[in-house]
Formats: C-alpha cells, structure tokens, sequence
C-alpha cells in the first residue's frame, strides 16, 4: 500500500452552518420554537436555498440533471443552526471541506475565532468584516474561488486523484441562467415554500413587493398559491423521470404545512412575551 493509498478521498457535499446563540427559551418564537438570532438570519436562509448542493451541482453535467437531483432527493440543502458549544466542540475533518459559516452583524465572531484557525484547511466564513467572502463580494464565483483554495491547501492530505476531480468540478461551474415567470405574486408566508422551489428551477424576480391584498378574503391567497403551484407542477412534468428514480423515488407532488405550537409557549405571557414585539 502506498501513503496516495491510505489517504482518504472527498465528499462533495456542501454543507451550510449558521450560528445561534440564544439559549433562553423565553425568547424564541411564538410558534416553531425559533430562536431569536436565528430569525435575524432569514435572508441568509433564503440564499443558501439558491446555493449548489454539492460541488457537482453547477457543473456543464450537474445543471442538466440539477431539478432531477433535487426532486428525488439526490441532493438536499443541507444548512444546521448550530448552538457555539454544538459547533465548536468538533473539527471538520479533511475529508469533508465544503462547509460555509454565515456570520451576521449579531454574530459575536471572537466566540468562533480558536476554532476556525484550528481546521486543517482555510474554513470558509461568509461576513460582513473578517470572512473569506463579505456579504457584498459573495457570488458563486467567489465561493468557488474560496473552495479551490481549500483544494490547494489539502495537498498531500487527500487522495491526489479526489482533489483532481473536485477541481475539475469547480473550475466548470457556473450560475444557471435566470428564468422570467410570466407573472409575479405579493410576498407572502404563504406563498413563500412554493416560490424558493420555483427559486431552485432558476426563476428570479418573483416579487412585485408585499402582499396587498390582506383585506379582500382567501381569495387572493389562494390565487397566488394555485398559481405558483401550477408552476411547480409544470417543472415536475418536464423533467419527467430519471433513470435514478428506479432508485430514487420522486416524492409526492404536493406536501401540506401546518404551523406548529412551541410547547414552552403555555408559560409565556403574551403581555411580556416575544411576540408582544
């Protein structure tokens, strides 16, 4: 056996952390139980539902195969909030590089900063000051230029032929071009699942604002939804099925969300609790 032999390969899977912060449940939300920094971070959630899944993903092969990858499951987003003792009590291993930490202006960095420097390779950090990629500079560009860094700087830690491949996967990435709706909705929880799987399958300027319509019935909810689903569904047509799916099952065509209680919220006070804010 030779030392190329015995070291390990790459996973191509990308991983994306947020931190939280919060520990008092007093302060989490009305209904999910969220907590409060978490929350803050919506706009962040929102991105890494248009980021790649893995590094084959934006590939010329992955963009062809992408929404059928996505549809069976193949490739799931995969994000974690994560408490700073969760996070930081464990070192990414070599073999599993392709992680971003998304820091916000009420992150406390400094909490996370013994921990980034101890990976053995250049941990990619999104934030305002002190990341890898500041908020303003983030692209896809970016992200593959922060991950081909990493590829140089695991020489002689992975298999030779792994770090090859992952940078032949990341010098042909690039963004799917953006797709026109043909009509746009209100900004709207209830619309809002349907418009970051429409997001997925490449379609941008979705908004025409918030929604407006709050005091003319369920009508205009309904429209909005039945629209959009209609969309969804029309995708799910044209990708039609895979080879894969002997393996990897489409799932059912329509899921249905109920919001839950946070149970802790029985010993809140509405008149002091969160949600008086």
């Amino acid at each position: 056996m030779t030392v190329e032999d015995s070291l390990p390969g790459l996973l191509s899977s990308i991983v994306y952390i947020i931190p939280v912060e919060d520990n008092d449940p007093i302060e989490a939300s009305f209904l999910q139980g969220f907590a409060r920094s978490l929350m803050k971070s919506t706009g962040v959630i929102r991105l890494i539902n248009t980021l790649p899944s893995d590094t084959l993903e934006l590939t010329t092969e992955g963009r062809k195969i992408r929404m059928a990858r996505r549809m069976s499951g193949q490739a799931p987003v995969n994000w974690y909030a994560q408490s700073p003792k969760a996070l930081t009590s464990v070192i990414t291993p070599v073999f599993a590089p392709f992680i971003i930490v998304f820091f916000g202006p009420h992150h406390k960095r400094s909490n996370y900063a013994e921990w980034i420097e101890a990976h053995p390779f250049p941990l990619t950090v999104v934030a305002d000051e002190g990341g890898t990629i500041s908020y303003q500079d983030f692209s896809i560009e970016a992200l593959r230029n922060a991950y081909l860094r990493i590829c140089d700087s695991l020489e002689g830690k992975v298999k030779k032929s792994a770090l090859d491949e992952e940078r032949e996967y990341l010098r042909d990435w690039a963004e799917p071009a953006g797709r026109d709706l043909g009509y746009q909705v209100g900004g709207h929880n209830s619309v809002h699942p349907n418009l970051m799987a429409l997001i997925c399958a490449g379609y941008k300027d979705m908004f025409y604002g918030p929604f407006e319509k709050i005091n003319d019935g369920v009508g205009p909810y309904v429209d909005q939804i039945c629209g959009t689903t209609r969309t969804i569904l029309a995708e799910r047509e044209a990708v039609g099925e895979k080879l894969a799916n002997q393996f990897y099952r489409r799932p059912p065509s329509l899921n249905l969300f109920a919001p839950a209680i946070y149970p802790h919220v029985r010993e809140i006070s509405l008149r002091d609790g969160p949600v008086a804010d």
